[in-house]
């Protein structure tokens, strides 16, 4: 046991500096080739009133995830007001762009949950299942347009999210299967006599199949979102920087880069997005240089939209524990 506490933390450190070094080392590669002076005067030419309206984007869509959350958590009978889930989202914002991890902002509003009614269990298995409807959604939009791009004209980039889709698909309904069968083994076993996770997954689970409507508002929500966001990227990209994409290929590009996004690899995924962003957008003829400038763009805003949770962070800061406030936020990771 002395063994592990000794070196856990070494570990975690060495996964982040690694990290640190992924990151700064893609920077470095994306900055050595580009043009700065085309990338210049990209941004120079790009509307202040396209860019403020990217930034409004960019608020609502924290608006709409924290609408989600809070018909995550009434679906497990945890009643929290929106003003106070929207301040606590913000600042789990924050925390995801300026702590050195993504798991930061997870673990915070994990945090300001926990102490509902229910059980401690219900506020960590609603972040967790707006996550995970966040990705069913984004994979179903992005395995859709791939066909539509496919039968347009066929490319590597449309036929790899159409093999990610399928396989995505074949592992939803496996994951179906099984909680029949968990179903089944319920009624069979003793309640008591369960593993604990297994009672708590059951227990949950239930709550999905007694209000299908709540269920599907949830996928309809992630469903928009991910609209609503394409849809910010797609004005910077077309109005901003004046790239020829079609709205199908774009969802396929950004389908992949959220995908990739989600790769412990990088801190927050700097570097490891980028690249992949302007080597998805190449594949479709963007230039490098516009597409990096309208990444940077996007960054800068995000940046901006995080800072909204700063103020709520500075104020709350004396009252969070150790482990959310940690650089490393290894005891988050739950």
């Amino acid at each position: 046991m002395i063994g592990t506490k000794q070196t856990s933390p070494i570990r975690k450190r060495i996964l982040w500096v690694i990290k640190l070094c992924v990151t700064i080392g893609l920077g470095w590669f994306l900055v050595a080739h580009a043009d700065l002076s085309a990338m210049g005067d990209t941004l120079v030419k790009m509307p202040l009133g396209l860019i403020i309206g990217a930034c409004i984007f960019m608020l609502l869509s924290v608006t709409v995830s924290t609408y989600k959350w809070q018909v995550l958590l009434k679906l497990h009978s945890v009643d929290f007001s929106f003003s106070k889930l929207h301040r606590y989202y913000f600042t789990a914002l924050f925390f995801n762009n300026f702590l050195p991890s993504s798991i930061g902002g997870d673990g915070y509003r994990i945090y300001k949950t926990f102490g509902n009614p229910r059980s401690p269990s219900s506020s960590v298995i609603a972040v967790v299942m707006e996550r995970l409807t966040g990705i069913v959604a984004l994979l179903a939009i992005g395995y859709f347009c791939s066909f539509i791009v496919h039968v347009s004209h066929g490319d590597v980039v449309s036929e790899a999210l159409m093999s990610f889709g399928t396989t995505g698909i074949a592992i939803t309904l496996v994951a179906g299967l099984l909680f029949i069968v968990l179903q089944g083994y319920q009624r069979l076993m003793r309640w008591e006599n369960k593993p604990m996770l297994l009672r708590i997954i059951l227990d949950h689970g239930k709550d999905y199949l007694r209000d299908p409507t709540a269920t599907a508002k949830v996928m309809l929500i992630s469903l928009y979102f991910h609209v609503h966001n394409s849809a910010g990227m797609y004005l910077l990209l077309r109005y901003g920087a004046g790239v020829d994409i079609s709205i199908p290929e774009l969802f396929v590009v950004l389908t992949l880069v959220n995908l990739v996004g989600v790769l412990p690899i990088s801190i927050n995924g700097l570097g490891v997005v980028d690249v992949t962003f302007v080597v998805l957008l190449g594949a479709y003829g963007v230039d490098k240089d516009l597409a990096l400038s309208v990444m940077l763009v996007s960054r800068i805003l995000l940046i901006l939209v995080s800072l909204v949770g700063a103020g709520f962070y500075l104020t709350e800061r004396k009252d969070l524990p150790k482990e959310i406030l940690s650089p490393a936020l290894g005891a988050s990771r739950h």
